[in-house]
């Protein structure tokens, strides 16, 4: 079975909580990659992913170096609200089928932004509805 390789930016609250609840025990996904602005989330992260699933999950502070790997096919935004549009947009425009938290935008300028994005890259890309995939 082939598997989708993701990485996860943003693992605060929301995101180490997906990763540890959904994304670390579906099959189908290899979370490949982690990133945080701060270093000790990332590495609990990567660690977590290696005990759970044996794989040896690049880690970084920088969401742009996850971005550039060729091993990340798709990556889940879950950073701060203010940054979720942006790094969105740096997803599609690097390839990367993209999935955002909600909310995610602040005004509609922001998400004419994520259109304008997807229209430009045909990257796909969804919102994520918290409550929907809760336990």
């Amino acid at each position: 079975m082939r598997k989708l390789r993701l990485g996860v930016i943003g693992l605060g609250q929301r995101g180490s909580g997906l990763l540890n609840t959904i994304l670390n025990t579906v099959p189908e996904i290899e979370v490949v990659a982690v990133s945080d602005n701060y270093l000790d989330r990332t590495e609990d992260a990567a660690k977590n992913i290696k005990e759970k699933r044996g794989i040896d999950a690049f880690k970084t502070t920088n969401y742009k170096e996850l971005l550039e790997r060729d091993d990340v096919e798709a990556v889940l935004v879950s950073t701060s609200w203010e940054t979720h549009v942006s790094v969105s947009i740096d997803a599609m425009n690097a390839g990367k089928i993209t999935a955002m938290e909600v909310g995610g935008a602040y005004n509609e300028e922001e998400l004419w932004e994520l259109v304008d994005t997807y229209e430009k890259t045909k990257v796909p890309f969804m919102f994520l509805e918290n409550c929907c995939y809760d336990h």
